[in-house]
């Protein structure tokens, strides 16, 4: 059985599998993929904790055309408790600075307890699971963050288990813990996304190869012929207001630094090609416009595609918060 690791908490672009001889661009779709995983809170705090205890997980697996046979899954749960020394003084948000720990571990195979496991379908996706967070040990997390205690909190792992009996994947979300009574951490907010300068629709259909002269663009189609293609503007829409203010410990002043949240987008594809797999808004404290530099280009495939298309994107705050969309296009 062949496994796949996959870690949220590093840089998600940078992973690939570094025994393939040709590389495939990240964005674009070619198999069965976790591409986010969403934690609702995304950051536990006294005041964001349910009184039920429970954090809801919702994951964004995909594969080209999705069209999933059965698809099995399992959600492990792992709670790490924090190493010795001060709280660091919180920022409200995730990390060292705003999650109150101080650790830096992480859970191996066996110290995940499965919460729950079962098989769905593509009707049935995102993968949505409630996790309670009453584990009695390392720690009772419910009752630290309701107690207001000050102590470093223990870091949470939840980790996702997709396969179809001969290949799996894993991914593992680390939920920010924070035990300041600074303002906690929301999943961020995608009001829209706007193709060719238009509010688009989750499903569409346009006539392959439509389009002006000037969106037009040379490509070669297996064969190895030239042939002229449509490219398409793609722009998320995220509102000024929606984006968090917060603070972030400076470890080396020691005092706590405003900042305020910068959005990170992530495209997919399965079919055609993106000019920008990846792209992020301007530095907040320079005097640039929040919208530069956030949109990308779809390019039709060389050839009309027999199902239709999915486009994905992947929201990612930098502090633990991510929000996804998806578009599907049938060209005819």
């Amino acid at each position: 059985m062949q496994k796949k690791y996959l870690y949220f908490m590093v840089f998600f672009a940078s992973l690939v599998t570094a025994s393939c001889t040709q590389f495939d661009t990240p964005g674009i779709v070619k198999d069965r993929r976790i591409l986010a995983i969403q934690a609702s809170p995304p950051e536990l705090t006294k005041a964001t904790i349910p009184v039920s205890g429970m954090v809801t997980m919702t994951a964004l697996v995909v594969e080209p055309g999705m069209q999933f046979t059965t698809l099995n899954y399992a959600w492990g749960y792992c709670q790490i408790a924090p190493a010795a020394g001060p709280n660091p003084a919180g920022g409200g948000g995730g990390g060292p600075a705003g999650g109150g720990s101080t650790t830096t571990s992480r859970c191996d195979a066996t110290q995940y307890r499965l919460v729950a496991s079962g098989a769905s379908t593509a009707v049935q996706l995102p993968l949505s699971q409630a996790i309670a967070l009453n584990d009695p040990e390392p720690a009772k997390l419910v009752e630290l963050l309701n107690n207001g205690s000050t102590a470093p909190a223990p870091e949470i792992r939840v980790q996702l288990k997709v396969g179809d009996g001969v290949n799996e994947l894993f991914a593992v979300k680390k939920i920010a813990v924070s035990t300041t009574n600074l303002t906690p951490n929301h999943n961020p907010s995608l009001s829209e996304i706007d193709i060719d300068g238009a509010v688009s629709l989750p499903a569409m259909t346009w006539t392959y190869g439509s389009c002006n002269v000037d969106k037009r663009v040379t490509a070669t189609d297996g064969n190895g012929n030239t042939v002229s293609v449509c490219t398409h503007y793609i722009a998320p829409v995220v509102l000024a207001a929606d984006m968090e203010d917060y603070t972030e410990f400076n470890r080396i002043t020691g005092t706590l630094d405003p900042r305020k949240e910068r959005y990170e987008f992530s495209w997919y594809a399965d079919a055609g090609t993106l000019k920008a797999e990846t792209t992020t808004q301007p530095d907040p404290r320079l005097s640039r416009p929040y919208t530069e530099g956030v949109a990308t280009e779809w390019r039709e495939p060389t050839t009309l595609p027999a199902a239709a298309v999915n486009i994905w994107l992947v929201v990612r705050d930098g502090r633990g918060g991510v929000v996804w969309a998806q578009r599907q296009i049938t060209l005819q």
